[in-house]
């Protein structure tokens, strides 16, 4: 009977502690992910094998950003909009055009994606499961060249090998939420920041941009895995 008195006794401050936390929370309306994983463009899926025979098994290391405005928010989750940035480069030996064979030199491809992006995370229990899954889709333009040993542009058969291509990506993955670990350090940094939560999170990340299934292009898609930390504000 005691500890049931003490509960009630209770009771109003731990609804007022809760509405408090409820109220002091800055609004949510922004999120922001810094990201990497390894990337190979599936430039020989036409079976020319070129990106074997220059770059064997390497991969370059895609960095990515992206910055997505909350769009919805409510008991079904959150639904964002917004746009990614990334930059990735692989280094191998040139060959000569004429002979085929490996040459002294050494060449490199470069990547700049730009993507538009809409996201669904369904945080709805993430205060009870620190876990959100989520899911994107993506319309995405690359920018991509090949450049010499001494960082200069490469030619192919008269024009400077570089372009730029479309496709579309989707992803599928879940994020860690980070504030349980530190309850008190994740207030504080809402407070003094506006950050609202933070989050670990992987995602298997696949894209084809061949501009839609173009014949006369490469195909600098790939399936990957994507690891980095997002903060919502």
């Amino acid at each position: 009977m005691t500890r049931l008195v003490l509960l009630l006794a209770l009771l109003p401050s731990l609804a007022s502690a809760q509405l408090y936390d409820a109220l002091s929370e800055s609004p949510l309306t922004q999120t922001v992910e810094f990201k990497l994983g390894p990337y190979t463009p599936d430039v020989d899926s036409d079976g020319g094998g070129a990106y074997d025979a220059i770059f064997g098994d390497d991969e370059m290391i895609m960095f990515r950003f992206e910055y997505s405005w909350v769009a919805w928010r409510g008991v079904g989750g959150m639904v964002s909009v917004g746009g990614e940035i990334g930059y990735g480069s692989v280094t191998g030996t040139a060959i000569d055009p004429d002979s085929g064979a490996s040459a002294a030199d050494e060449t490199a491809l470069n990547m700049v994606p730009f993507s538009l992006v809409a996201g669904y995370y369904l945080d709805t229990w993430a205060d009870i499961v620190p876990v959100v899954p989520y899911a994107k889709l993506g319309l995405d333009y690359s920018i991509w060249w090949v450049t010499d040993g001494v960082g200069d542009t490469s030619t192919f058969g008269g024009s400077d090998a570089s372009g730029d291509t479309w496709g579309m990506h989707v992803s599928l993955g879940a994020r860690l939420l980070l504030d349980f670990l530190a309850p008190g350090m994740a207030r504080a940094f809402d407070a003094e920041a506006g950050v609202n939560n933070s989050y670990f999170f992987a995602e298997w990340y696949y894209a084809s941009d061949d501009d839609f299934g173009s014949s006369s292009s490469w195909q600098l898609g790939d399936s990957t895995a994507l690891f980095g930390l997002a903060f919502d504000f």
